[in-house]
């Protein structure tokens, strides 16, 4: 009954798949933090879900992105710089800097959810170093956090 509901409902099943992989991708790209996990991931494991313990080092050339990149991170970072908060787009006074979390040197990738927007005195002070990341989805849209003690 299950495969003869997928074949009559073929192109609805598509249209839902294909919306349902844009709101995920959204999701994804709009949580720095989520973001970051990412990252990391991909670092443990690489691309090829093959890792070497202790062989981490850099396997792809810094590239410079397109234009969109930068616009992209100014929307997901709320144009603040993800370090210290400041309003690079309101402020005037910074172009923002985009960063990699997880430094190309050290294993990171040149991937969207590797990168993030930081002002210059930031990104000068952050070096190749790993920082704490913080979310970068508003308060009004999250959900709280629920802990195995709280009641749901």
């Amino acid at each position: 009954m299950f495969m003869r509901l997928c074949r009559n409902q073929r192109i609805a099943l598509l249209q839902l798949g294909n919306t349902y992989a844009y709101v995920i991708s959204d999701r994804i790209l709009h949580d720095r933090e989520l973001c970051h996990f990412i990252a990391q991931t991909v670092m443990d494991i690489g691309f090829d879900g093959e890792t070497v313990e202790g062989m981490r080092s850099q396997w792809v050339e810094r590239e410079r992105g397109p234009s969109r990149i930068k616009q992209i991170l100014r929307s997901r970072d709320r144009g603040k710089c993800a370090s210290c908060g400041i309003d690079i787009v309101q402020e005037l006074r910074e172009e923002g800097h985009i960063d990699h979390m997880f430094a190309l040197a050290a294993g990171g990738c040149n991937d969207l959810v590797n990168l993030q927007l930081l002002c210059s005195n930031c990104n000068r002070k952050k070096l190749d170093r790993v920082e704490t990341v913080t979310s970068s989805v508003p308060r009004y849209v999250r959900r709280p956090r629920i802990t195995p003690n709280s009641p749901a």
